[in-house]
């Protein structure tokens, strides 16, 4: 199942307003770092709370159709502009995991802003659907039919 890099800054700054809550937790710590900690928890809350916001729009997507895979597949192969930034939009996955198990802030906001710009390229009913995968179970038949979609797409990559 594809996760979308919204979901990946979410669960990466999270984890850092989690860490800094933890630190603020110590009865040692001196006020002026409480006051700056406090400040980085709200910075932190605010980004967690667009994350989440966000993830409640793609829980409100609808589950994509075989049909609607099959027609997306066709209209990003039938575009060389869109096939590309299919396939450079793929290699920032493995880009994005990287960043994220170094704990690299200012690459995964670089790599969320290509993937942003690429997304765009590719349209609106690719976000649709992409957005729509997040409530689609794989183990079934037609879950099993839009991966293979998806994968016959991601071999023209190669």
């Amino acid at each position: 199942m594809t996760v979308t890099v919204r979901s990946y800054l979410a669960n990466f700054r999270c984890g850092l307003g989690g860490a800094i809550a933890v630190a603020l937790a110590s009865k040692k710590a001196h006020a002026g770092t409480r006051l700056r900690g406090l400040t980085a928890i709200s910075i932190f809350s605010i980004i967690a709370i667009a994350a989440f916001a966000q993830d409640e729009l793609v829980e409100q997507a609808s589950k994509p159709t075989l049909t609607d895979v099959q027609h997306l597949a066709e209209v990003i192969t039938g575009d060389k502009s869109m096939l590309r930034a299919y396939c450079e939009l793929g290699g920032i996955h493995d880009e994005m995991q990287q960043a994220l198990d170094d704990q690299d802030a200012n690459a995964i906001d670089a790599l969320i802003a290509r993937a942003d710009a690429l997304e765009q390229r590719l349209g609106t009913e690719y976000e649709r659907v992409i957005e729509g995968l997040e409530r689609m179970d794989f183990n079934t038949a037609e879950g099993q039919q839009i991966a293979d979609v998806f994968k016959t797409l991601q071999e023209r990559c190669e």
